[in-house]
């Protein structure tokens, strides 16, 4: 048996074909709010959906996009530390050999610093982007109140 969902807001759930989602409309016969304050509350309920809908769509892309940063990232040390074993191999002579391995060894760090910091902090502010919210309500308008001087005030300057 399923169970029935029940809006918070005492609006009737409409399902939206394709995904099996639900919109929750107005509650009533015809589907029109029949009041101001009914319809601002689907429209508001609307939009909190959409933002939410986009919230999701892009945290899903900002890891996709995380996930892209940690593949290319691996893939560039494995160029690096490849490139470091064929110096090693073309390396002649136990002196020269025991350079090249210093080298490498301190190469092959220093690069995995680099990719690790260009990973951190490219994951951190894809993670600042995705939490930014998608909507913010409007400033309210400031009106300047200009106190009115009498005829008296406006002679002298006051």
């Amino acid at each position: 048996m399923t169970k029935k969902r029940i809006s918070l807001l005492g609006l009737a759930p409409l399902t939206q074909s394709g995904q099996g989602a639900l919109i929750y409309g107005a509650a009533g016969g015809n589907g029109n709010p029949s009041s101001k304050a009914e319809l601002r509350i689907v429209q508001e309920t609307q939009q909190h959906i959409y933002l939410m809908q986009g919230q999701r769509r892009k945290a899903e892309h900002a890891a996709h996009e995380v996930g892209q940063i940690h593949q290319q990232s691996a893939q560039e040390f494995l160029d690096v530390a490849a490139h470091m074993a064929a110096l090693k191999e073309a390396a002649k002579g136990k002196e020269y050999q025991a350079v090249v391995e210093e080298f490498n060894q301190r190469s092959v760090q220093l690069a995995a610093q680099h990719l690790f910091g260009v990973v951190e902090v490219s994951a951190r502010n894809i993670g600042m982007d995705t939490a930014r919210p998608l909507y913010r309500e409007e400033e309210p308008i400031v009106v300047k109140v200009e106190k009115k001087q009498n005829f008296l005030q406006r002679l002298i300057g006051g």
